[in-house]
């Protein structure tokens, strides 16, 4: 995000000319970083970096670990209580586990 001096001093334009590679280059390097193309050239001038916009997934794999966590506090609550988790708790909490290392490995 620029700041607002950047904004007020922005004045200055610059024409480029690219090639059918380069011009595709930088459509696909920005939209994967979830900039414009001009944002995204300004960046590269700034030399500061520029890292690929989360995949859409990542909500859902935001989702499966609040699940986990959740289901973690509750197992820990009994134990702490002396009452006794079921196996199907238990085995809720694997298959939750196992989804999100499949969501992660989707991602590589």
């Amino acid at each position: 995000m620029r700041n607002e001096e950047d904004i007020i001093d922005n004045k200055h334009r610059f024409h480029v000319r690219f090639s059918d590679k380069q011009w595709a280059k930088l459509v696909k390097n920005s939209t994967n970083a979830g900039l414009s193309k001009a944002e995204f050239i300004r960046k590269l001038v700034d030399e500061k970096e520029i890292k690929p916009k989360p995949p859409e997934t990542y909500k859902q794999l935001i989702y499966e670990i609040s699940a986990i966590g959740n289901n973690i506090n509750q197992i820990a609550h009994q134990a702490n209580t002396m009452e006794h988790t079921t196996k199907e708790q238990a085995d809720n909490a694997v298959l939750l586990v196992n989804k999100c290392i499949e969501l992660i490995r989707e991602k590589r």
